[in-house]
């Protein structure tokens, strides 16, 4: 563009004076109008150059379509506390992937969309990938260089992939039961049965960005909170069942074709729970606040003030 400009100098030296009398102006002026003309003239390049980049600098695709860690860096495994904090950061990673399975979940409740439920299912893929990934990269890191500290968040690290890994996989067989129970018969739940699901569910989330957060931050109160939550899901989970087995009972059409299936993801969301609560445990150990009665008496009080 320059270059092309550069012959026409003189001319518009002269000519630009004439339009803007201020020289300040007059070279702001130039530059928008030169711009613009220039931005013009390429739109029509855009779709060559494009292809040319592609040619040129084309997608390097991973192995096998496989997710790759973004945050596990091997220049930090000499400093232990680094390399720790980059080993959660992928962790926190692993935990959005699941929040994104359980979203998917919730769509498939209330909808038929079997591309969706294998893409939930494939997502699983990425769970065990970076799983992999950052307990191989924590076994690098000396556990003779931890101090106490470092040592209970090395822990605290491998227990939460573990525990997101085992949720990857209970949630990839819940969206395969969807699939196969559900999509393929074109089935759907009650309204009651609905709401109860989408109710867990929900809780499910939260529990798990409260966990999540739990690990992050080490706050006693939220661990405490979450302890609570965990309390108040299983309660919740045994009288939903019960209230399924009453339209059972009332021979609801839609709740005895979808019965098993609805038990069974009731069933699976507790257990997807106790994995997200878990956090609080280490939390509340470290503090002295954790008792033999895992803090029933406790958790009670809190639930009755919530209430």
């Amino acid at each position: 563009g320059a270059l092309l400009i550069l012959p026409f100098a003189p001319l518009l030296a002269r000519g630009l004076p004439v339009l803007i009398a201020n020289p300040r102006e007059a070279v702001v002026g130039f530059h928008v109008i030169y711009n613009t003309l220039r931005c013009c003239a390429c739109l029509s390049l855009i779709d060559p150059v494009a292809r040319i980049c592609t040619r040129v600098l084309p997608d390097r695709p991973q192995p096998n379509g496989e997710l790759r860690p973004l945050h596990l860096d091997a220049a930090a495994l000499p400093t232990p506390t680094l390399a720790l904090a980059h080993a959660a950061r992928e962790v926190l990673r692993i935990g959005d992937i699941v929040r994104t399975m359980l979203d998917n979940v919730a769509d498939l409740i209330h909808d038929n969309n079997l591309e969706k439920a294998r893409e939930t299912v494939r997502m699983d893929d990425d769970v065990d990938q970076l799983y992999a990934a950052v307990k191989s990269y924590l076994t690098l890191i000396s556990r003779e260089q931890l101090d106490e500290a470092d040592s209970r968040r090395w822990t605290d690290i491998i227990s939460l992939t573990i525990n997101l890994e085992h949720a990857g996989d209970i949630i990839e067989r819940i969206v395969s039961d969807i699939e196969e129970k559900k999509i393929a018969h074109r089935l759907s739940f009650s309204e009651e049965g609905l709401g109860e699901l989408d109710d867990l569910q929900a809780r499910l989330v939260s529990n798990l960005q409260l966990g999540l957060s739990v690990f992050l931050n080490n706050d006693l109160r939220c661990a405490e909170r979450l302890l609570a939550e965990k309390e108040r899901f299983r309660d919740l989970e045994r009288a939903y069942s019960y209230k399924h087995l009453d339209r059972l009972a009332g021979q609801t059409l839609r709740s005895i074709e979808t019965s098993a299936l609805h038990l069974d993801l009731i069933s699976d969301m507790k257990r997807l729970n106790s994995l997200f609560c878990s956090t609080a445990y280490p939390v509340l150990e470290a503090a002295g606040a954790l008792r033999d009665t895992r803090l029933r008496k406790r958790v009670l009080d809190t639930m009755h003030v919530k209430e």
